[in-house]
């Protein structure tokens, strides 16, 4: 059995424990708390050891919830791309923005723009459901940027125009229009 980092006693058994992280807000701070975390629980003095990947997914859940509440902050979003597992750098390349960008956001220099907590939710609940899909199609919009000297065209043809031609086409045939 092992021993408790805190008492050194080999008291430790599966259980589970509360994580809580603290947050400043628009005003004053928010609490984040998630319940029935997997833990290691000393039974001698009560201490809780939570694993890295447990820790993790509860860091995420409280991303998303607080971001969910509408928490919004320079040091939430730096906890939530560091709980990402994301640089500063990759997530800039992601927004298609400059790691300076990233960083005026988690400094609170600069608020984001409200389409960026979306995204960065969407990387959360991505994470938390084993997902890559918002990555992906955000590294594909990045990947996709055309060149200037690029043209694409297209031919604009409406259903209700084809339908209204059609309609005129069936009118001058019983008319006799069409000669």
């Amino acid at each position: 059995m092992k021993r408790c980092p805190s008492c050194g006693k080999p008291n430790l058994a599966k259980g589970t424990t509360t994580v809580e992280r603290t947050f400043p807000a628009q005003r004053g701070k928010v609490r984040a708390v998630v319940e029935r975390v997997p833990a290691m629980v000393c039974r001698g003095c009560g201490e809780s050891i939570v694993s890295g990947e447990d820790l993790g997914r509860s860091e995420l859940i409280a991303s998303r919830k607080l971001i969910d509440a509408g928490a919004r902050s320079g040091v939430l979003l730096s906890w939530t791309r560091r709980s990402l597992g994301l640089l500063a750098t990759e997530l800039a390349a992601l927004l298609g923005v400059t790691a300076e960008t990233i960083s005026r956001w988690e400094n609170d220099r600069v608020s984001p723009e409200p389409a960026v907590w979306n995204v960065i939710a969407d990387l959360v609940d991505d994470r938390l459901e084993g997902r890559t899909r918002t990555q992906d199609r955000l590294r594909m919009a990045t990947a996709r940027k055309l060149p200037a000297a690029s043209l694409v065209t297209a031919r604009f043809e409406p259903a209700m125009a084809r339908a209204a031609q059609s309609r005129m086409s069936d009118q001058l045939l019983r008319e006799g229009g069409y000669r």
